[in-house]
């Protein structure tokens, strides 16, 4: 069993719980802490805002605690509770409409005595793709952030989404051949990180030039 099956078991059994308690609140908790880091983490691609995320999570919760055998009975449990998410967080990007939008992560540091270029290591490889992912077009970013942050599959996508599943895996390999042109411009920066730290590195390892011992001048009165 995959770990996503899995947990969609074990979302559908914190939902069956929640039917048949006297007070569902025990299984709610459960569920949440069960959901939580991802429904937060994907309601914040959605919505750009931390706080928005939050509410959004919050909004999902108290609508399946609403009606938990929906979730119970679901076919893809976790997915129809990812595709709850997602309607919540999009209401409340539409009610947002224009209020500034605060950034999920600080900018990077940049020295400024070195080409920034230069600067380039792996946590800001890493903080380049994530934006080149969260800048793609909605109908493909969703996609690629459920595939490949949340590694759910095409049928499962297809849930959240409420599209087919070819349409799901379309996108997806459009996302990617527009996230390979973005992210090649990384790699001959890459390159040119690594050749200045491994020129660094070999200047360092090389051993001092042996000294020349002090010859005071020759006296000539010393060679008559």
């Amino acid at each position: 069993m995959s770990d996503l099956s899995s947990l969609s078991d074990r979302v559908a059994a914190c939902a069956r719980r929640m039917e048949r308690a006297d007070d569902p609140e025990t299984p709610l908790a459960r569920l949440y802490a069960l959901v939580a880091v991802r429904l937060l983490r994907y309601a914040e691609t959605i919505t750009r805002h931390r706080d928005d995320a939050e509410d959004a999570v919050q909004a999902a919760m108290l609508r399946v605690a609403a009606r938990p055998r929906q979730l119970a009975r679901a076919d893809e449990p976790f997915a129809w509770l990812m595709r709850v998410l997602r309607n919540e967080a999009l209401m409340i990007v539409r009610r947002r409409g224009t209020r500034k939008i605060v950034p999920l992560e600080p900018g990077l540091p940049q020295e400024t005595a070195v080409d920034p270029r230069h600067q380039l290591d792996a946590d800001e490889i890493r903080w380049n793709v994530r934006q080149a992912i969260l800048e793609l077009p909605e109908e493909q970013k969703d996609v690629v952030v459920l595939k490949m942050w949340e590694q759910m599959t095409f049928a499962a996508i297809a849930v959240v989404l409420d599209i087919p599943a070819d349409t799901a895996a379309s996108r997806y390999r459009y996302a990617l051949q527009k996230l390979s042109r973005q992210l090649s411009e990384l790699a001959p920066l890459t390159r040119q990180r690594d050749a200045v730290q491994a020129q660094s590195a070999r200047q360092k390892q090389s051993p001092p030039a042996e000294a020349v011992p002090f010859l005071p001048a020759r006296n000539p009165r010393n060679n008559r």
